[in-house]
């Protein structure tokens, strides 16, 4: 069979090394530390190996060596260098070379762990193919690679045009090296379809608790009803979270059964938030909260918000991007309120799923705030978990996976 991305459902799963820019995290994370981590656990057995580096300077090897059940090794990088931003791209040109330097002791350990595959995952970093392809060409492995941001237009929106340039150029040569290409979400599949002509497979991020329990809302006195988002604040979500504020003010206004507070848990600078968003008083803020308090919060609040831009400028991104707070959110037990265009990746994964509150405008999500009592049962927790069940349990990760 020369389809590489035909499975027989009997057969075991290959063996792995996973090459990855972020370290994978069981704690403190975000993003693609918790990808990487909850991936390795979804693979049980089959991953022989971890080549990740530190990646930022706070940071312990140790402690990341530690937690992780299988063999890693670090490559150098230049984390604990700080380099102002004008010279990120010589920074990370750098670290390529650097990289080179480890290579000859790096495919030792990978061909001495048995490994029958390279499983490459990165986010934002577009050097990161060099480091994929060259680590393929060493130890001549098939190299599968799995891609969770639209790296080429992630470096447009960060004004850096000679990355983007360079970057469509390394994406194009490293796919079509690769001997399987995977995709966090659905949209991203299409995208690198009509961009590149390359096909890829929708590898969904992994969630390892498939049983969920419903949490009922508990009132308070005086009854001030908190919607949370979890998560960086960035472009993708800054318009509906915007929007979100506005509605919260009239509704203060207007309605008086209860008021509205919205919740940022969040790791992103307290400065910018307020930059962005602008102080308000129906509007609280925790930074980093730890895994106890983040899962206490998320339990006690009304629904938990999922929002993505309606500005046209981010609409690559909000198709192809998929967001790892969706973890958080299923396991909650608490209704998800999903606003944004119907081409994003989460509105259509709801569409699809026949997931209900769930706005494609803003005068759908203030009519979906009013939806939430009716759709606050067991009833939904119980949809969540059949749609996780059958897409990002263990199981249905690896047998995406097998060959």
């Amino acid at each position: 069979m020369n389809d590489p991305y035909h499975r027989n459902p009997t057969a075991p799963l290959p063996s792995f090394v996973l090459l990855t820019d972020a370290p994978p995290l069981k704690n403190g994370g975000h993003g693609c530390h918790i990808l990487a981590w909850n991936w390795i656990e979804a693979m049980e057995d089959a991953v022989k190996l971890v080549v990740t580096h530190r990646l930022n300077h706070a940071l312990s090897r140790e402690k990341i060596a530690n937690d992780l059940r299988v063999p890693v090794y670090f490559y150098g990088d230049l984390s604990g260098i700080n380099f102002p931003r004008c010279l990120g791209m010589v920074k990370s040109m750098l670290e390529v070379l650097l990289f080179i330097f480890y290579l000859l002791r790096l495919s030792r350990r990978i061909r001495a762990s048995g490994a029958k595959r390279l499983f490459a995952f990165f986010g934002g970093n577009p050097w990161f193919l060099c480091m994929a392809v060259l680590t393929a060409r060493r130890t001549k492995l098939p190299l599968d690679v799995y891609l969770v941001d639209d790296l080429e237009e992630s470096a447009r929106q960060d004004g850096q045009g000679l990355v983007a340039h360079l970057t469509r150029w390394l994406e194009r040569r490293t796919l079509q090296r690769a001997n399987r290409v995977f995709a966090i979400s659905q949209g991203f599949c299409e995208h690198l379809e009509k961009k590149y002509h390359v096909r890829a497979r929708w590898l969904p991020i992994a969630i390892p608790q498939t049983k969920f329990a419903y949490r009922p809302y508990g009132r308070t006195t005086p009854d001030v009803r908190e919607i949370a988002f979890i998560g960086a604040v960035n472009r993708l979500y800054l318009d509906p979270l915007k929007t979100l504020l506005q509605i919260i003010d009239r509704w203060n206004q207007t309605t008086r059964s209860f008021q509205l507070r919205l919740l940022l848990m969040t790791y992103t600078n307290p400065g910018y938030i307020v930059q962005e968003l602008g102080r308000s008083a129906v509007r609280e803020l925790m930074i980093r909260p730890s895994l106890d308090e983040l899962s206490r919060r998320s339990g006690e609040n009304w629904p938990i918000f999922l929002p993505y831009s309606f500005d046209k400028r981010m609409r690559v991104m909000v198709n192809t991007s998929f967001p790892t707070k969706l973890v958080e959110s299923f396991t909650a037990g608490r209704p998800i309120l999903v606003c944004g265009p119907s081409y994003a990746s989460v509105p259509r994964y709801f569409h699809e799923n026949n997931l209900p509150l769930c706005a494609g405008s803003v005068a759908e999500l203030e009519t979906a705030l009013r939806e939430i009592e009716r759709h606050d049962n067991l009833r939904l927790i119980e949809q969540y978990e059949g749609v996780v069940r059958r897409f990002h349990s263990l199981l249905s990760i690896r047998n995406v996976l097998r060959v």
